[in-house]
């Protein structure tokens, strides 16, 4: 019988770029990351990071954050694709499961406005994060980084995805 064989972390690509997604995250906000809700942002963040970085190379394994490590019995790795909503967020999830949101989120904006335009909001928003923030704060930072940005040309778009996700009221975005 073929023996299964463990894929180290440094062979994905993937990894790398989510890491250095932790080291961006961590320069626009020198703090620690306290806080559980900032932790889970903080992880759906990086895995869009790292998921966009594939994707933009190949379609392959599209629904995963990790297109080489993660599919396997040692680890069956994470994903930008999710039914989960924003009513899915606990403190008794892992941070990783509540970050699979945001990273839905931001992968299906990605989809829809691109990568220069989606990324450039969200790093600009970054460095509003806070420890202890809320779970549902960086919907609202990010829509504020692209009124900085665009001056709104993009609001509509992104207020979709993030209603969509429940990750941002109906009404903070017509009065937002």
């Amino acid at each position: 019988s073929a023996t299964v064989q463990h894929v180290d972390d440094a062979e994905d690509a993937d990894v790398i770029i989510h890491e250095y997604g932790h080291a961006l995250s961590h320069h626009a906000n020198v703090n620690d990351l306290l806080g559980w809700a900032r932790k889970s942002v903080d992880e759906g963040v990086c895995d869009f990071l790292a998921a966009v970085y594939s994707h933009r190379i190949s379609d392959f394994n599209a629904e995963r954050v990790y297109t080489w490590d993660g599919h396997n019995p040692y680890w069956e790795g994470r994903f930008c694709v999710s039914d989960l909503k924003g009513s899915s967020y606990s403190n008794k999830n892992t941070l990783y499961k509540n970050g699979e949101i945001i990273c839905a989120a931001l992968f299906d904006i990605y989809l829809k406005l691109g990568a220069d335009v989606t990324q450039k909001i969200l790093i600009n928003s970054m460095y509003s994060y806070a420890d202890r923030m809320d779970f549902f704060e960086p919907a609202k930072l990010f829509l504020i980084s692209e009124k900085e940005l665009y001056d709104g040309q993009y609001a509509s778009t992104i207020c979709q995805v993030f209603n969509d996700y429940e990750l941002i009221e109906e009404d903070y975005c017509r009065t937002g």
